[in-house]
């Protein structure tokens, strides 16, 4: 986003100019659902694509991100959040400075985690099955620290809550697993929970790791399974 808006006044007055920056963002990151330019006030003024701006003028001061950002501008990276757009997605947010180096706002990408993780999980997966003989049977999960997840490949996962969700209460092998991971920023283990079909349990391998950016963490988990049964 410091590409389109770091370093650049943004004219709040010109609807014209901010629709146009926000079409070019789009034209350049397929990933992004949509990109939005939210006043000073926290107000959604101007969506782009043409489909959401029946969102526009929507208040959403009350989303976490969107509070962090008018508090203290700076660059930001929200948790998993049900967006007003209906999605589950996270946001990447850039502050915008009129030409007196006033906060005017900011652009905010609407981005999809399950299109984001699918191509990186792609990439990851060519990757390791050339370098490091992974086979092809391995599995990806993202998880936030506090056991939020943010990608698996049962989309019905998706926006879940580890510690929390009913789906996952009967299964303590996981959850103390799931207590390591958001502990430390990597580290290796196991535990049962139903194949990717939720036919049969089946007994897991994983390590995992931490990526980072604007001070968020993400856990990204590769598992394996085992021929044992339980």
């Amino acid at each position: 986003l410091n590409k389109w808006v770091g370093g650049h006044p943004l004219d709040v007055g010109n609807e014209e100019e901010i629709r146009k920056l926000l079409t070019s963002i789009l034209r350049e990151n397929s990933k992004v659902v949509n990109a939005t330019f939210i006043d000073r006030e926290g107000v959604m003024r101007y969506i782009e694509p043409t489909r959401y701006r029946k969102f526009e003028n929507t208040d959403t001061r009350s989303q976490e991100h969107v509070a962090a950002m008018l508090k203290n501008p700076a660059p930001t990276l929200s948790n998993g959040f049900t967006a007003v757009e209906g999605s589950f997605a996270v946001s990447i947010a850039h502050p915008a400075y009129d030409d007196k180096k006033a906060f005017a706002g900011s652009i905010s990408l609407l981005v999809s985690t399950d299109l984001l993780m699918d191509s990186l999980v792609d990439l990851l997966m060519e990757h390791l099955m050339t370098s490091a003989g992974i086979s092809p049977n391995h599995e990806f999960w993202v998880m936030q620290p506090d056991g939020m997840i943010l990608y698996d490949l049962n989309r019905k996962e998706i926006g879940r809550m580890l510690f929390s969700d009913p789906l996952y209460a009967k299964h303590e092998s996981l959850l103390e697993l799931g207590k390591k991971i958001a502990s430390s920023p990597s580290g290796k283990g196991r535990y049962i929970f139903f194949d990717t079909t939720f036919n049969k349990k089946t007994i897991k391998h994983a390590a995992w790791g931490t990526v980072g950016l604007h001070d968020r963490e993400w856990r990204v988990i590769v598992t394996y399974r085992s021929d044992g049964k339980r």
